[in-house]
């Protein structure tokens, strides 16, 4: 399919120019990018013949737009050459016949038309095209990356709503995690609580996410406990780790690895997640939260040193915020705290929610 409109010298030439061809043109390339293909080959046959009826010129140098499958946009200049439109073999292209478009006389042009058009006409043209452009490619973009999370999350909304409190849980609380922080801040919630753990690793899937690749391993942890869960017990797992530009940073191997983190974490942003699952064995409740950390730029020497002293070996990036590195080097923090320590607790009442005593339960 062809579509053919007048150009000449970069101006749009004509007795009564419209915006219609163009329009026809960017929503057909629209369609073409979004994989639209009834409705781009009804709109190029459409505008096959259209175009010519609202685009008038003399004289005109046409400009050939021809959209194959998969979509190829191919522009060839086609001058007037004894009476016919062809376009010349020499150009390496196919000669392709196009209908040539009415003669107007000068007595039926307006004045701004004999003058070579309205000027505002182009100016549009050349705002919208690129517009429809970057339109296209940012639907086509979120359109054919757009995924659901692997997980189901619970709403953030209305977390205390109907809760008794203090907190009453319906079953016993298992946390499975050896963490004194997380220990320290599940205790904040006043439900009595063991805790249990397994040997598990922390292996995720390529292919995931930076907030799916933690669901993913605190799921692995509460999958590997699953056996040990009794009747009315209610698993707490939580993974914590640190994100930079696409890249993982786990617990450190050894004190040169610890270093190696800290040092590219520092002067920068990363990303805290920490995701949470609770079940009973039946139900499975997630929920995660983010916090972003901005570090000081940190010289090696200050580096070993925090690294030497306070073995932070157990830490997602190789540090602990609650340590010394957390009260000296971080210089803004958006997010929760307790998060970035290892435990959410709004998201930890989030899953907990199911089991958790409501007011309509109280006789």
């Amino acid at each position: 399919f062809e579509v053919s409109t007048p150009l000449r010298h970069g101006r749009c030439q004509g007795a009564t120019w419209h915006i219609v061809p163009h329009a026809i043109i960017i929503t057909t390339i629209i369609l073409g990018l979004l994989n639209h293909q009834r409705l781009t080959h009804a709109l190029l046959t459409f505008s096959s013949s259209a175009v010519p009826i609202f685009a008038r010129a003399r004289q005109p140098t046409v400009a050939s737009f021809t959209l194959q499958s998969p979509i190829t946009l191919r522009t060839n200049a086609l001058r007037q050459h004894r009476g016919d439109y062809t376009t010349p073999n020499n150009l390496g292209f196919k000669p392709q016949e196009v209908v040539p478009l009415p003669a107007i006389s000068q007595s039926s042009m307006s004045p701004s038309d004999q003058k070579g058009g309205s000027w505002y006409i182009p100016t549009a043209i050349g705002v919208l095209v690129p517009l429809s452009w970057v339109a296209a490619l940012v639907a086509h973009r979120l359109l054919s990356c757009r995924r659901t999370s692997y997980f189901t999350m619970l709403p953030t909304t209305g977390v205390f709503e109907d809760i008794v409190f203090p907190l009453k849980l319906n079953g016993s609380l298992v946390l499975g995690s050896s963490s004194p922080r997380r220990q320290e801040l599940l205790s904040v919630l006043g439900l009595p609580f063991t805790c249990r753990t397994s040997d598990t690793d922390e292996f995720a899937p390529e292919h995931l996410g930076d907030v799916d690749t933690v669901l993913h391993v605190a799921k692995q942890k509460a999958i590997a406990l699953l056996p040990t869960l009794q009747l009315g017990e209610v698993l707490l797992t939580s993974d914590t780790e640190v994100w930079m530009h696409g890249q993982r940073f786990g617990k450190p191997q050894d004190q040169a690895e610890a270093v190696q983190m800290i040092q590219r974490l520092s002067g920068g942003t990363h990303s805290v997640i920490t995701a949470i699952w609770a079940t009973d064995g039946t139900q499975w409740h997630s929920a995660y939260h983010r916090t972003q950390v901005s570090l000081a730029e940190l010289p090696l020497p200050i580096i070993e040193h925090y690294v030497q002293t306070y073995q932070p070996l157990d830490k997602a990036g190789g540090y602990g915020v609650q340590e010394w590195i957390g009260h000296m080097a971080v210089r803004k923090l958006e997010g929760s705290f307790d998060n970035v320590k290892g435990l959410p607790m709004l998201e930890v009442v989030q899953v907990l929610r199911p089991w958790l005593a409501r007011l309509g339960d109280i006789a």
